[in-house]
C-alpha cells in the first residue's frame, strides 16, 4: 500500500473509532414520548399506535410493533383493565406511562392517589435525579429493560405538543388535602356533602336511597340506630326535584331541606327525630369540614377536572392529567370516608359524562389507584364508583383499576375487565377470574416467572397462548418518593 492509501487508511480508521466512540454515548433507545420523536423510533399513540396504548412487549422478543400488548383507546369493547400486582412490581410506574400515553393523544386522564406516587410527578426528573442519584441506577436499569426513553417532562409546567395536526397542550394539576402542597398551587379538594344523580338516571330513587344510606352510615354511632337512611333519600329526592339543574347539595343545603320537612311535619315524635338528624348533620359537618366545602365557591370546579379539546364549551387545547390526592382520608379497607367521598367525585364525573359527548368515542380516562380502598367486595351496587366502571363503556369512560388482588375489588367490577395484568401474585388468587379467558395452562408458570417492571397480560386473544409475559414500559415521573417538602424544595431549585 502507498504511504497515501496508508494515511487514507489511517484517517478512515480514526474517523471510524471516533464514530463507534460517538455512537456509545448514544443510549439505542427504540420507544418514546411524543416530544423527543426524532423519526428513529417507535413513538407512543403516534404511527402504528395512534389510538392505541401500549403497555409492554413480549419478555425475551426485540421490542416492535408485532410483539407489544396494546389497549384500543376508543374500541367500546375495551373499556376497563385490571392490574393485580403485588408491591414493588410497578403498577403505579405502568399507569403513570397509560395516562401520558393517553393525554398526548388528547384524551384527559383523572387518577385516584392513595399514596400518593403521581403527586411526585410535579418533581421535574432532572433535579429529582440529581437531588437523589441512587434513585438514577434503578431508573435506568428499568428503562433499559424496557428498550424505552428515559427522559422525562417537567410537568409542573404546561407542556406544548401536536397531535392530528392540532396545537394542544398537556396540564398536569394536583388537588390535595396537603396544605404544605397547596402552597405552590396544588389545589384544594373540597366536595359537596352529596352528589346528586341526574334526574333522567334509570335508577334515580334507588341511586338517592344508596347515596343517603353512605351518608347515615358516617354519622357518630349514637345516629346509625336511628335509620336514617330512607328521611336522607327523601330530602335529597326533594330537592332535586326543586332544583333540576343541581347536581349536589351542600350541608346547608341539606340543613334546609330538612327544615322544610319539619315545618309540614304533624307527628311530634318525627320533628323530634328531624332535629336530631339536623344536629347529627351539623357534627359530620363540622368534625370534616376539610373535606366538605361549606359554599359553593368551595367546591373543587368540575369543568377544571376534565378538560378535553374536543369539548365545545373549552379551550379547545388543554387536555388535562389530574391527580387527586386522597391520601390523607383514612386507608384501612372498608373505611366509610374513602368510600364515600370517591363515590362523591365518581358522582361528580359520571354526572360530567353524562352531559357532555365528544366526537371520539373516548371522554376520558379514570385511573383507581390502590382501589380496594374504595372499591371492596362487597361494594353498594349505587356506589358511584361501581356505577362509572359499570356503565363507563355507554359514557365513554376508560378505566384502569389497580389493586394487590383480585379478592379485595368489588366482584361485578373485576369480572368485567376486558384484560388483566398480573404480576407476583398466587395462581389461585386469580383462578376464579380467569374462568372467562379460559387460557392455556401455560399461565401458571408464565406467572410464576413474573417480578419488578414485568407481567403476564391476559385477554380473550392472549389467553390461547396462556398469556403474554410483558416487558412493562414507565415514566421517570413517578418515583413515589419525595413528600411535600422535596417537591417544593426541587420546583424551586428549578426556577
Amino acid at each position: 500500500m502507498s504511504a497515501r492509501g496508508q494515511h487514507n487508511a489511517g484517517t478512515r480508521g480514526k474517523q471510524y473509532k471516533e464514530k463507534v466512540r460517538k455512537e456509545e454515548l448514544i443510549v439505542p433507545f427504540k420507544i418514546t414520548f411524543p416530544p423527543y420523536d426524532d423519526g428513529s423510533a417507535l413513538v407512543f399513540g403516534r404511527g402504528s399506535l395512534k389510538d392505541k396504548i401500549a403497555f409492554g412487549f413480549e419478555t425475551g422478543k426485540t421490542l416492535s410493533t408485532e410483539n407489544l400488548w396494546l389497549w384500543d383507546l376508543h374500541d367500546v369493547n375495551q373499556p376497563f383493565v385490571a392490574c393485580f400486582q403485588q408491591v414493588g412490581t410497578g403498577k403505579s410506574t405502568l399507569a403513570s406511562c397509560v395516562m401520558l400515553q393517553s393525554a398526548f393523544q388528547g384524551v384527559p386522564v383523572v387518577v385516584f392517589d392513595p399514596k400518593p406516587d403521581y403527586v411526585a410527578s410535579l418533581g421535574p426528573v432532572s433535579q429529582t435525579i440529581k437531588a437523589f442519584p441512587d434513585y438514577a441506577k434503578g431508573i435506568g436499569e428499568r428503562f433499559e429493560v424496557a428498550m424505552q426513553d428515559r427522559r422525562g417532562f417537567d410537568l409542573a409546567q404546561p407542556l406544548d405538543f401536536e397531535f392530528e395536526g392540532k396545537k394542544l397542550r398537556l396540564v398536569y394539576q394536583v388537588y390535595s388535602f396537603n396544605p404544605d402542597l397547596q402552597r405552590f398551587g396544588v389545589r384544594p379538594l373540597k366536595m359537596p356533602l352529596t352528589v346528586l344523580p341526574t334526574a333522567q338516571a334509570p335508577h334515580f330513587q334507588e341511586m338517592c336511597a344508596s347515596a343517603a344510606t353512605t351518608l347515615a352510615s358516617s354519622l357518630h354511632s349514637r345516629w346509625q340506630q336511628m335509620a336514617y337512611n330512607a328521611t336522607l333519600a327523601e330530602a335529597m329526592q326533594n330537592y332535586k326535584k326543586r332544583n333540576p339543574d343541581s347536581d349536589y347539595m351542600l350541608a346547608r343545603d341539606l340543613d334546609d331541606e330538612l327544615e322544610r320537612m319539619m315545618r309540614v311535619e304533624e307527628e311530634k315524635t318525627e320533628r323530634t327525630r328531624l332535629k336530631n338528624l339536623v344536629r347529627a348533620l351539623e357534627g359530620y359537618a363540622t368534625a370534616n369540614a376539610w373535606l366538605y366545602a361549606s359554599t359553593h365557591e368551595e367546591v373543587a370546579r368540575l369543568k377544571n377536572f376534565v378538560q378535553n379539546p374536543r369539548y365545545k364549551d373549552g379551550d379547545e387545547r388543554s387536555v388535562t392529567v389530574t391527580v387527586l390526592d386522597v391520601s390523607s382520608l383514612p386507608q384501612e379497607k372498608h373505611n366509610p370516608a374513602m368510600q364515600r367521598y370517591v363515590s362523591q367525585v365518581c358522582g361528580f364525573l359520571y354526572n360530567l359524562a353524562v352531559r357532555k359527548r365528544s366526537p371520539r368515542a373516548t371522554q376520558f380516562l379514570i385511573v383507581f389507584d390502590e382501589a380496594h380502598n374504595y372499591l371492596p367486595e362487597p361494594t353498594d351496587r349505587f356506589n358511584n364508583t361501581l356505577v362509572l366502571i359499570r356503565q363507563g363503556r355507554a359514557l365513554g369512560i376508560k378505566a384502569l383499576v389497580i389493586a394487590q388482588s383480585p379478592q379485595q375489588i368489588e366482584i361485578e367490577a373485576r369480572k368485567q375487565a376486558h384484560a388483566l395484568v398480573l404480576a407476583k401474585i398466587t395462581a389461585s388468587s386469580v383462578r376464579e377470574e380467569l374462568t372467562k379467558f379460559r387460557p392455556h395452562e401455560s399461565w401458571t408458570s408464565k406467572l410464576g416467572a413474573t417480578g419488578n417492571g414485568q407481567a403476564l397480560i391476559i385477554d380473550s386473544q392472549s389467553a390461547k397462548v396462556g398469556g403474554i409475559l410483558c416487558n412493562l414500559f414507565t415514566t421517570p415521573q413517578t418515583i413515589g418518593v419525595l413528600n411535600a417538602e422535596q417537591i417544593m424544595s426541587l420546583s424551586q431549585k428549578a426556577l
